[in-house]
């Protein structure tokens, strides 16, 4: 059995068998549909490999707890952006995380809406001139830095489905 030498062993280097090739995605994966590896970085040639069967296979893939690991057989060559995986990610459509994520961002779209009316009613008010003043939404306030206003209290709640990269610290 060939080793390779690995700096991503906990501890330091150390030499990791065909079966210990570890991947782990960044975020949530429904399916992995295939991995693919290119034999050099200089050309543009994928070889695509088999998911382990019955008899052989090349890679195969685990989720636990949100976190899919595709586990490779085979080497890919030394390099960067040699390794290719094609998934599908995010939650299922009867999730309930993303039953929460569509009312999360239905009340951004509320919010948003509702800010605009303000804005609108004020500018015609202003214009004709038939209210008070000092009951109007006021036009001139600070603008928020962003296009879309997004408050604290939805940012929060959507952070726990944010995703970080592990060179991140995760």
């Amino acid at each position: 059995m060939d080793n390779y030498m690995s700096w991503m062993t906990p501890g330091g280097p150390g030499l990791v068998t065909h079966e210990e090739i570890e991947f782990i995605l960044t975020e949530p994966c429904l399916s992995v549909a295939s991995v693919a590896i290119k034999d050099s970085q200089w050309i543009d040639s994928w070889e695509n490999l088999t998911e382990v069967g019955a008899t052989q296979g090349d890679w195969f893939s685990i989720t636990q707890d949100e976190i899919t690991r595709i586990y490779m057989g085979k080497i890919p060559p030394r390099g960067k952006g040699n390794i290719r995986f094609t998934y599908q990610a995010g939650y299922a459509a009867d999730s309930p995380e993303f039953r929460e994520i569509q009312l999360i961002v239905l009340r951004i779209i509320r919010i948003n809406l509702e800010e605009k009316l303000k804005f609108q009613q004020a500018g015609t008010v202003r214009n004709v001139g038939v209210r008070d003043y000092s009951e109007m939404y006021d036009i001139n306030k600070q603008a928020h830095k962003d296009v879309y206003y997004i408050p604290e209290d939805i940012c929060r709640e959507l952070n726990k489905y944010r995703r970080l990269m592990l060179s991140q610290g995760v």
